[in-house]
């Protein structure tokens, strides 16, 4: 079961002390978050699947002190989202330069963000402690003065409550979810799907 909860924020670098604050700060706002640790040696393996509700990736571009590789960068993304899905993207770099070839391959693999921001660790570290709080603000602020992020983020907050209300419903009596499930499935399939696989199945479910 637990597989099937996901984090809403991801934060992709190799470096602790320059994303600690971010992640504290989602983690105490009750914004699921994950960090990946792309070191090449020692790091995290990307995920096997993308997931489906990220909204915010924060991406470094270099990683064990490696050459920056604008491929490895966008696989990352890539490993994260599915095609043409809708997030926000933070460059999160000490060389905003490179971020541009990032999303020039982003776009070719249609992985492009709605809304990106390029941000420079060193613009937010002037006494060697970052300003987390200040680059959240502006990513906060910039967000919040876009009509179409806020209509999204919305909707989207109104399809997932809505979505626990359904299922809400439908499960009052845990032992019957499943019967009712069915039903709903023949009723908008038809009896000939008793006879198509999972993925089918559940296509009509979505559907209906």
């Amino acid at each position: 079961m637990i597989k099937h909860f996901e984090p809403n924020v991801i934060i992709v670098d190799d470096v602790k002390d320059e994303i600690r604050g971010i992640y504290d700060f989602f983690i105490e706002k009750g914004i699921g978050c994950k960090i990946y640790n792309p070191d090449f040696s020692e790091g995290d393996l990307m995920p096997e699947k993308p997931y489906s509700d990220i909204s915010l990736i924060f991406l470094d571009l270099y990683y064990s002190n490696s050459p920056f590789d604008a491929e490895q960068s966008c696989n990352w993304v890539r490993s994260l989202v599915p095609e043409k899905s809708f997030y926000i993207l933070v460059f999160w770099t000490r060389d905003p330069s490179k971020a541009n070839e990032v999303l020039e391959l982003l776009n070719k693999k249609n992985r492009a963000p709605f809304l990106y921001f390029i941000e420079s660790k060193q613009a937010y570290n002037p006494n060697g402690e970052f300003e987390f709080l200040k680059l959240i603000s502006k990513i906060q602020s910039d967000c919040e003065s876009s009509s179409s992020i806020q209509e999204i983020l919305t909707w989207k907050k109104t399809i997932k409550r809505s979505t626990n209300e359904v299922l809400g419903h439908l499960a009052k009596q845990p032992s019957d979810i499943t019967e009712k499930l069915k039903k709903i499935i023949l009723a908008h399939g038809g009896k000939q799907i008793k006879d198509k696989n999972d993925f089918l199945k559940r296509n009509v479910l979505f559907d209906a």
